[in-house]
């Protein structure tokens, strides 16, 4: 079973988009399997690409070529990122969505920039989202974002784009 504070914000959102008359899928990349631990109206559609991580061990050791660390580890991580949701994005490819909603700003920057996909996204940020733009370039990150839902009107600044930024 799949559990946690973000499965649960996800399921009832999917479920109370569903119950308004939206075609719901929830997808994940989780190396668990199994369903959602909270339950999912039938109407909504669950899907786990369950990815492989045998790939991001040779990613590792490919990296460990690169002599500048930063430069060594931004480059791990867009080939992780490449191979850990290409099944998303083939999805999302195939699905067709009117818009999509991120609990991870990983899968975001993976989605927008690595395999360029158009579908708005809404990043949610589910904890103090500072470290996470510190995590992605910062103003770098901003751009590949749509919409950002946070948890706390305190953190609404961070998250705010410029007039230069849209």
């Amino acid at each position: 079973k799949i559990i946690g504070g973000v499965e649960r914000v996800l399921v009832n959102l999917s479920n109370e988009l569903y119950r308004r008359g939206d075609k719901v899928t929830l997808l994940c990349a989780e190396n668990k399997t199994g369903a959602p631990f909270y339950p999912l109206d039938k109407g909504v559609s669950f899907y786990n690409t369950k990815y492989n991580k045998m790939p991001e061990l040779f990613q590792r050791i490919r990296s460990g070529f690169i002599k500048d660390r930063a430069e060594r580890k931004r480059k791990r991580a867009k080939r992780i990122s490449r191979i850990k949701y290409s099944r998303i994005a083939a999805y999302i490819e195939k699905e067709n969505p009117d818009i999509i909603i991120s609990s991870r700003p990983i899968v975001t920057y993976a989605l927008k920039e690595i395999f360029h996909s158009r579908v708005p996204v809404i990043t949610m940020i589910h904890g103090e989202p500072g470290g996470v733009f510190d995590e992605h370039k910062g103003e770098e990150f901003k751009k590949c974002l749509d919409y950002v839902q946070v948890l706390s009107p305190k953190f609404a600044e961070i998250t705010r784009f410029s007039e230069t930024d849209m």
